[in-house]
């Protein structure tokens, strides 16, 4: 989450993983000492933490993502024209399922 969204407030990044701020503020502390994640103050109220990716961590994040998009191209490659078609129709179910749970965490 982090990682897409680079200077998430600590309670922005409890809320979207239903964590109560506290029990998210010591997962935050803890990943801070193991050296995945910075914490910054923000820049407009000092009370805000900012989290971001330190820079070992984002190493990896980056060739992961890089390995898994090129195997997926590679597969993706593989398919037909009606494959990609089904697979598109699918994506577009999948994206409304995705928006109507949203909806009603909200």
């Amino acid at each position: 989450m982090v990682g897409r969204r680079p200077g998430i407030s600590v309670s922005a990044a409890a809320a979207e993983l239903g964590l109560v701020a506290n029990t998210a503020s010591t997962l935050v502390s803890k990943l801070v000492s193991g050296g995945f994640l910075t914490r910054s103050v923000g820049a407009t109220d000092r009370r805000v933490g900012e989290l971001t990716l330190a820079e070992p961590t984002q190493q990896i994040v980056d060739a992961s993502r890089a390995a898994r998009r090129a195997l997926l191209s590679d597969v993706l490659a593989e398919l037909d024209d009606d494959q990609i078609g089904s697979l598109a129709k699918g994506l577009e179910v999948l994206d409304t399922m995705t928006r109507l749970l949203q909806e009603r965490r909200s």
